[in-house]
């Protein structure tokens, strides 16, 4: 179903193509059109497997998180979403004791409206903050997420992380196992 998605939303040279009597329209409408057409014909939700709900995933073999922490950051207003919120940050060391690589590719917390992974990166002798896809972890080895290099992007924060507080966030690895982390906010 996944690659039917796909060869439907993307040419042959892998561009994105307009449905079939869809007006032309440039740049992010179309991509957000193209979302809400696969969307429509209930392609997107057999892309990926359906999770039972409640079902809990089982902890990934061979990960370990070490020093988890997160910045204190401020909230605002009241709305909860992603476009209203500050931003907040968490830093974290995984370990892959196992002989496989793995990647981090998602985390979940209810703190914020959404949760990101980023990477600083220095362009042009800028500092710039952008998306990842995932982050590698290599086999025996480790990930280190801290300022200035990778992190875990709080959007929309939810409510203020003051000094001292604790909060929950999930990680997601690539083969689907989460691991639950009880994040201390600390001032470093």
């Amino acid at each position: 179903m996944a690659e039917r998605l796909q060869s439907r939303l993307l040419g042959r040279r892998g561009e994105l193509r307009r449905p079939a009597g869809a007006p032309l329209v440039a740049g992010a409408a179309l991509v957000a059109a193209a979302f809400v057409w696969a969307f429509s014909t209930g392609l997107a939700g057999a892309a990926a497997p359906a999770k039972a709900a409640g079902a809990a995933q089982a902890p990934p073999q061979g990960i370990r998180v070490e020093d988890v922490w997160a910045r204190p950051a401020k909230a605002m207003g009241g709305h909860g979403d992603a476009s209203m919120g500050m931003t907040g940050a968490i830093f974290l060391t995984l370990v892959n004791d196992s002989a496989s690589t793995r990647y981090l590719v998602a985390v979940k917390s209810d703190v914020a409206g959404a949760v990101e992974l980023h990477e600083t990166r220095i362009v042009d002798n800028v500092m710039k903050m952008q998306p990842v896809a995932r982050i590698e972890v290599p086999a025996k080895g480790r990930a280190q997420l801290k300022p200035g290099g990778y992190h875990i992007m709080l959007l929309g924060l939810r409510r203020t992380l003051a000094e001292g507080d604790r909060f929950r966030a999930t990680l997601v690895f690539d083969d689907g196992s989460e691991l639950a982390v009880d994040v201390p906010v600390e001032m470093r």
